[in-house]
């Protein structure tokens, strides 16, 4: 009878280690299902946000530099370099790469004017004539193209995008 004692006390307590075992998977399984979704960690995400801050990021095969300013020809019609100093141009790109999608949108469409083109012949595809314009303080000054486009380091692309929708962003 002894022995049966014993045998039913070890039996007790491989039952006790058996189910503490089952306990610890079952808490380790809980914790892996239950982690949280942290959708800001992401890679692509990460890239994105970089992307439109126009910084340095790594995309899926290459890296892409940061946006930087790019001087002006020095054959500019409306002498945009002499009007606009360097340091609101950087000013001018630091305010731009902090706006969000929409703001950018705004910015560019206050900033452009859209005119139907005014040619001779009625077969040319140009449609649209653009105008740039940069806010120094209170006064505008109208600035060529090229300088626009390298103060905000974007292409114009951006431009016949916002002027080509039918709805703008409010």
């Amino acid at each position: 009878m002894f022995n049966e004692e014993k045998i039913e006390l070890e039996v007790q307590e491989c039952m006790k280690n058996l189910l503490d075992l089952v306990k610890q998977e079952i808490d380790i399984k809980k914790k892996l299902t239950k982690r949280s979704i942290s959708k800001k960690e992401w890679q692509r995400n990460h890239r994105k946000r970089a992307h439109r801050a126009g910084e340095e990021y790594i995309s899926s095969r290459i890296t892409v530099e940061a946006k930087s300013i790019k001087d002006c020809k020095n054959n500019c019609k409306f002498r945009c370099d002499k009007k606009i100093y360097k340091n609101f141009k950087e000013k001018t790109f630091m305010d731009f790469f902090q706006l969000d999608n929409g703001g950018k949108h705004n910015f560019t469409n206050q900033t452009t004017t859209g005119t139907t083109a005014l040619l001779g012949k009625e077969s040319s595809r140009r449609k649209k004539s653009y105008s740039y314009f940069l806010m120094m303080g209170e006064e505008t000054f109208r600035v060529c193209k090229s300088h626009y486009l390298s103060t905000l380091a974007v292409s114009q692309k951006m431009i016949y995008n916002v002027h080509g929708k039918k709805d703008p962003v409010t």
